[in-house]
C-alpha cells in the first residue's frame, strides 16, 4: 500500500472516533514514533544547551584529582555556589570544575596515563587555574612545572591569616629539568632540585571541599592529605585567589 493511501485510511478511521478513543488509537499505533520524536527533541535541546554553555568564557578552571565525588560530580554545586558568592553573571561566564581525573605515582594503569595527559594538556594550553589533590600526587605525577608561589601571588596578609585559621602550608620543592638530557629507563627526564617554597595549602578542614557525601569533592573519611594549589601559569589568577578565599572561609 502506498504511503498516501495508508495516511488516508488512518485518517478515515479517526473521523468517527471521539477524542478519548482517538487518543488511545494514536498512542497504540504511534507511541514509538511519538517517544522517538520526544527523545530527538530532548537530545537537540540538551546539545544546544551544552553548546551555549561551553561557548561562554571561563571564569575559573579547577581540577580535583582523585576526587571521591560521583563519577561526573553531578551532585556537586561548588561551581555555581562559588560564582553566586562573587556575583558572577552565570549567563555570561561559566566555571569549569573537573572531578573525574585520577592520577597515581606509578603511572601503570590506563586511567592514570589518561589523567597525566589531561593535566599536561591543561598546563600547556594555559587553561588551568587551580589544582587540588593528594600531596604525594601533586609532588610527583601532577607536577608539570610547579605551582604559584603563594607568598608572592596572594594579597598581603592572606597567607598568614590562612595559617592562623589552621590551614597548614604545603611546601613544594622546585624541580629543574634538563630538556637536553635523554629520558631514563622509565621515560622520565633527569632533574635537579631547586628552591623550596609554599606552593599550596592543605584543605582537609575546608567545609566546602570535604563532607560525608558526593556533594563534596572529597569525603571527610579520606585519609590522604589534600592540597589546593594555584597553577603557576593560571590565566585567571585573581579568580583563583577568590576560590582559595571561598573554600577556606
Amino acid at each position: 500500500m502506498a504511503v498516501s493511501d495508508e495516511i488516508r485510511e488512518q485518517t478515515n478511521k479517526l473521523k468517527d472516533m471521539d477524542n478519548k478513543h482517538k487518543a488511545e488509537y494514536i498512542w497504540t499505533y504511534y507511541k514509538w514514533w511519538i517517544l522517538g520524536t520526544i527523545g530527538a527533541i530532548a537530545f537537540v535541546i540538551s546539545l544546544a544547551s551544552a553548546v551555549i554553555k561551553n561557548s561562554k568564557p571561563v571564569y575559573l578552571d579547577v581540577m580535583f584529582l582523585n576526587s571521591t565525588a560521583n563519577e561526573q560530580g553531578d551532585l556537586c554545586t561548588l561551581d555555581t555556589d562559588f560564582l553566586q558568592e562573587y556575583n558572577v553573571d552565570e549567563g555570561e561566564y561559566r566555571a569549569s570544575f573537573d572531578y573525574t581525573t585520577y592520577l597515581d605515582n606509578n603511572g601503570g594503569n590506563q586511567q592514570s596515563v589518561a589523567g597525566q595527559v589531561k593535566v599536561v594538556s591543561k598546563y600547556q594550553a594555559e587553561e588551568l587555574d587551580v589544582i587540588c589533590g593528594p600531596d604525594e600526587v601533586l609532588s610527583d605525577a601532577a607536577d608539570v612545572g610547579g605551582y604559584a608561589k603563594l607568598e608572592e601571588v596572594l594579597p598581603e596578609g592572606m597567607l598568614e591569616e590562612l595559617i592562623n585559621k589552621g590551614y597548614e602550608p604545603y611546601y613544594y620543592t622546585e624541580k629543574i629539568y634538563d630538556d637536553d638530557a635523554a629520558p631514563d629507563s622509565e621515560g622520565k627526564l633527569p632533574f635537579t632540585y631547586g628552591e623550596k617554597y609554599i606552593g599550596g595549602i592543605y584543605v582537609n578542614n575546608s567545609p566546602k571541599l570535604f563532607g560525608e557525601d558526593s556533594r563534596y569533592p572529597y569525603n571527610s573519611a579520606l585519609e590522604d592529605k589534600v592540597v589546593l594549589a594555584i597553577a603557576w601559569n593560571s590565566p585567571h589568577l585573581e579568580h583563583a585567589i577568590q576560590f582559595l578565599e571561598y573554600v577556606t572561609k
